[in-house]
């Protein structure tokens, strides 16, 4: 039969490990909601800043239209002064070419506020995506600890039983002595007891 002391402390110790294995994949997955909601926060701050991109480029257009506007009335106006007339052929030509120039400069600061936005929005879903990811993770780190714990406990109980037998596949013989109960392993009796 085995030590009582030491076959508590056995299963005190599976016990233990198979506790940790558990705890370790709660701790996984905890982490991996925490990754997750931080990856889900930096996804919404780059859509809101690519809404805001969106808007800038805008008014960076706006502004391109402006400037071509006042560069038009500027020449229209020095035209003006020298004597030309505002419907003279070259100041119809330059007035056409500083509008055209600030359309062109207009679609550019659109184009590139579009490029910058879709960039951002591209890296939000990036974050998403990478956040899904870890919570997927982090729950198959939770199932893993389950498993391991399972695992430490079958390992633990088969090294015990092959240790210690499994306290019942003996044949046990009693008899009635003049000092008690007493159990032998074989069915030949102590000298004295026949």
């Amino acid at each position: 039969m085995a030590d009582p002391i030491t076959a508590t402390i056995a299963v005190a110790s599976t016990a233990l490990s198979a506790m940790s294995s558990i705890q370790q994949g709660y701790a996984a997955d905890a982490n991996a909601k925490s990754q997750q909601n931080m990856l889900n926060a930096r996804a919404q701050q780059s859509e809101m800043k690519a809404v805001e991109e969106g808007a800038l480029a805008q008014q960076r257009a706006k502004e391109s239209r402006r400037q071509a506007m006042l560069k038009s009335s500027r020449a229209q106006a020095i035209s003006a002064a020298s004597g030309g007339g505002s419907f003279d052929p070259s100041i119809v030509n330059l007035m056409g070419d500083i509008a055209a120039e600030g359309e062109y400069n207009a679609g550019i600061d659109m184009y590139e506020g579009d490029v910058a936005a879709d960039d951002l929005r591209y890296s939000a879903e990036l974050n998403r995506y990478e956040g899904r990811e870890a919570r997927r993770a982090g729950k198959a780190a939770k199932r893993a600890g389950f498993m391991k714990a399972a695992s430490t406990v079958l390992k633990s109980g088969s090294s015990l039983q092959s240790k210690y037998g499994s306290g019942g596949s003996e044949k046990i013989y009693w008899n009635d002595g003049t000092s008690g109960m007493y159990k032998t392993t074989s069915n030949t009796l102590p000298r004295g007891y026949a």
